[in-house]
């Protein structure tokens, strides 16, 4: 494919909306909408952002779970203008941060709460109510950005991402054009994303632009809907974090889906035994890994799972494979001996909103971003995800993986779930603390010292019901860190 012979991602789904009609295109809390009924409530909406803003103006969403939302987001990516979510989860503080950062120009109201008339009491900003309908058909607008979405602000502020139509429609006829998948006009996609999270560009985007349907799951309780919602509505391509799965294979008790085809896994490390017990449960489905930050358009990578994968596995971690599209990879030696994950190519993000220090490095005349991940490349040539930069530990001399502990831990538990967390004290010293999914096993302590070396040995173990996640679905390790 010609890198130059790409298709818009916002003219595709403008046209399919003109032209598909009566299909199913997003299933919502029992409600279906056809594509014609999502024409209906777009194309007025992508008439006022068109008379009211300007293109490439900032667009905030107010984001709920129902229809009105997903007719904002498409709108907002039709008319041209760069899609901004406005997530009650963030609190009022972050919103209005965002909201002064982007430079949003207008809000789309999607629901009336107390949060959003608070908001835009305090911001004065023009808002848009999504309330008539039309038939008139929708011409897609070219422009810089589809979107721009924020980190969590780990430290400090949070961090800009803006990502841009040329980066979204590579990163749809990427994977769309991988020879080891085929996605179908008549597949259902389940899309268990905040539309504040990336993935979701995977499970809404890319349904629409081929045709098929998508069906959202409510956002409490998102496994257990999730396990419902792939039995009831026949779901034949999924996309999870590994963090959903682990759920989902906790609450289905046998449960199998013998029409998922297509299971992807993003976002967090893939542990093999994890997605052993999910092969259990798609028996028919291809297994595959995909990676990528958010400043690269949600996937980078492909690995896909066989009967000798887990030979394959470096710490119990499924590999993420290798770059797909006109995506490329590198690996840059650090001090420490280890090797950080280099990207390049269309997908990559040209900075943040911000630019910070750091960001890219040069080789060889091109551009790569730093990812941050420590990873390592096998014979077959598929890269190995070993940890984050930031997730190792130095003990008595050694450097210690926290990914290499728990997956230690995990061939002595090896039906728990495990979480290692570092913490480091005033005087410089550092510690390990574990947690660990389910019942108290009495003498763990002794299990653990006879199996771990002693420099890798857990200060604390703790035991709780599950891990918490943020509003992404993500394991929360900040949560867990604070509980030491």
């Amino acid at each position: 494919m010609d890198s130059n012979d790409i298709r818009s991602v916002a003219q595709t789904i403008a046209q399919n909306l003109n032209t598909i009609g009566s299909k199913a295109a997003i299933v919502i809390e029992g409600q279906t909408y056809t594509y014609a009924d999502l024409k209906k409530m777009v194309s007025p909406l992508a008439i006022e952002l068109n008379n009211k803003t300007r293109t490439d103006d900032r667009i905030g969403l107010h984001l709920q779970n129902n229809i009105k939302c997903y007719a904002g987001l498409i709108a907002i990516l039709v008319s041209g203008r760069t899609y901004v979510p406005i997530n009650e989860g963030f609190g009022l503080a972050q919103c209005q941060y965002i909201i002064h950062a982007a430079s949003v120009k207008a809000i789309i109201r999607s629901n009336e709460t107390a949060f959003i008339k608070d908001l835009l009491e305090k911001e004065n900003i023009h808002s848009i109510e999504i309330i008539d309908e039309n038939d008139d058909n929708i011409t897609a607008n070219e422009s810089s950005f589809a979107y721009l979405l924020f980190t969590s602000g780990s430290t400090g502020d949070p961090k800009g991402v803006p990502i841009s139509h040329s980066n979204l429609d590579h990163f749809i006829h990427g994977i769309t054009s991988c020879d080891d998948w085929t996605f179908k006009y008549d597949d259902k996609f389940i899309q268990p994303f905040n539309l504040s999270f990336d993935l979701f560009v995977f499970t809404t985007f890319l349904p629409l632009f081929i045709g098929a349907t998508l069906v959202s799951v409510p956002l409490q309780k998102i496994s257990l809907h999730a396990a419902m919602l792939l039995e009831t509505e026949k779901i034949s391509v999924s996309l999870f974090l590994p963090s959903h799965m682990m759920l989902i294979n906790k609450v289905t008790h046998g449960k199998t889906y013998d029409q998922l085809r297509l299971s992807f896994f993003c976002g967090e490390a893939l542990y093999a035994s994890d997605l052993k017990q999910w092969q259990q449960r798609s028996p028919n489905a291809k297994q595959i890994n995909i990676y990528g930050p958010t400043e690269a358009t949600v996937a980078f990578s492909k690995y896909i799972w066989s009967e000798d994968s887990e030979e394959q596995c470096l710490n119990d971690i499924v590999p993420i494979g290798k770059p797909f599209g006109h995506n490329k990879m590198a690996l840059l030696p650090l001090d420490n001996d280890e090797k950080e994950l280099l990207l390049a190519g269309p997908q990559v993000f040209e900075n943040y909103l911000k630019p910070k220090n750091n960001t890219f490095v040069t080789l060889k005349n091109e551009k790569y971003y730093r990812t941050g991940d420590i990873c390592e490349r096998n014979e077959n040539g598929d890269y190995l995800f070993k940890g984050r930069n930031d997730g190792q530990v130095k003990i008595g001399g050694h450097r210690i993986e926290l990914a290499d502990v728990e997956n230690k831990i995990k061939k002595v538990l090896p039906e728990r779930h495990v979480i290692a967390i570092k913490k480091v004290h005033e005087d410089n010293l550092t510690s390990i603390h574990v947690f660990i999914i389910g019942q108290e096993i009495v003498g763990i302590q002794e299990k653990l010292d006879r199996s771990l070396p002693n420099y890798m040995r857990p200060t604390s173990i703790r035991f709780i019901d599950e891990f918490p996640t943020n509003l992404n679905g993500k394991i929360d390790r900040k949560k867990l860190k604070a509980q030491i």
